[in-house]
């Protein structure tokens, strides 16, 4: 009995021990986590700000954006009282410095997009693409130009990039765009910068048959063309990410007629005829002509316009937006007007919010732009 009696209280010592172990490698991991967690870098409290926004807004469904013209925003310190977060003072490394954020939602068709934002002063600021990009306006030679584009509201105010050289990479789920020009709402133009076989679709712009030539060359009115139908299909289907769609805005496109000898580049030939609500779309001849350094490039049959034209480095021909006669424009070695039954690739075109934060990158090839 004597024997049991010291067994047992060398297993309930035993487990005593264990216990006590236990509790120490809990508090330890506490105050590791929580020094952990009050230690972020201002990209991490960008990212866990945004994490609270979605949770925060999860069962709030009635208060996002209804529409896409309309923006809602939380800041830090109601997702800190309502117990999604913590306080920015108490996870920011620098507890000498004070930060204010917030995170603003936008609509994009059924998708919602969560930006953040913090200041904190001289230390850090949110930065996003469009003021990267616009830091760096040139005024000769390849980069990003002040100009101007025609709208019904008169002359708005846009940034394009001009030349062969042109750091305009971005890097979006691992694909690469370019950004043809900054919007005047300051949402950004982009443009596929290769064709991706089996996904990118490849055809005729339209194949109907037209009276008017008593034959199946096409019909030019975008609105019912194939190719819209299309690109319209692309977008609904998974080619591309959810994380993307959210980012997209809608922007009014141009689908005027364009004569091969008309003048003038700021659009005011092609947009006297909009559509408006299309998420993807294809690249405007005025838009083509713009990205030319060339001085004569003024119309559309001036060959010098695939001069110092970074939209001419593409492995194959691809159709434009606008039409002139029963005929479009395509792009193959240069710009020609082409019957609507041909084949050519549609190279999209898009447009992504202002609120798209920058990350990373210079802009290159091989080291593009990289948002969240």
């Amino acid at each position: 009995m004597k024997n049991l009696d010291e067994r047992t209280k060398k297993m309930l010592f035993l487990a005593g021990g264990i216990i006590l172990l236990l509790i120490i490698i809990i508090i330890v991991a506490l105050i590791i986590g929580k020094l952990k967690n009050s230690s972020l870098t201002y990209e991490q409290i960008e990212d866990k700000m945004t994490e609270a926004a979605k949770s925060y807004y999860a069962s709030r469904n009635d208060q996002l954006p209804v529409s896409e013209t309309e923006e809602i925003e939380v800041n830090a310190s109601l997702l800190a009282n309502t117990g999604y977060m913590r306080e920015l003072s108490k996870i920011q490394k620098d507890k000498s410095v004070a930060c204010e954020g917030k995170v603003v939602v936008t609509k994009s068709g059924e998708y919602y997009n969560y930006s953040p934002y913090l200041n904190c002063g001289d230390k850090y600021t949110t930065t996003y693409l469009y003021e990267k990009v616009m830091s760096g306006v040139v005024s000769k030679d390849d980069g990003l130009y002040k100009a101007e584009q025609y709208s019904k509201k008169g002359k708005q105010t846009i940034y394009v990039y001009r030349g062969d050289f042109v750091n305009n990479f971005v890097s979006i789920d691992d694909v690469l765009w370019r950004i043809v020009k900054v919007n005047p709402d300051f949402s950004l133009m982009l443009i596929k910068n290769s064709y991706l076989r089996n996904i990118d679709y490849k055809g005729p712009w339209d194949n109907r048959y037209n009276v008017n030539s008593e034959r199946s060359m096409g019909i030019p009115d975008y609105y019912k063309s194939v190719i819209r139908k299309e690109l319209t299909d692309y977008y609904l289907s998974s080619a591309l990410s959810n994380n993307l769609k959210s980012k997209i805005v809608s922007q009014d496109i141009c689908i005027g007629e364009r004569s091969e000898k008309a003048t003038g580049r700021d659009g005011s030939i092609e947009c006297k005829e909009t559509l408006s609500g299309e998420k993807l779309s294809l690249l405007s001849t005025f838009d083509y002509l713009n990205a030319s350094l060339d001085s004569n490039c003024k119309s559309a049959e001036n060959i010098g316009c695939r001069n110092y034209n970074y939209l001419t480095n593409y492995e194959s021909t691809f159709w434009l937006l606008n039409t002139s006669g029963n005929k479009g424009y395509k792009y193959s070695a240069n710009l020609t007007l082409s019957d609507l039954d041909k084949v050519a690739v549609a190279r999209i075109v898009l447009n992504i919010t202002k609120n798209s934060v920058y990350v990373k990158g210079s802009g290159t090839e091989t080291d593009p732009y990289i948002i969240k």
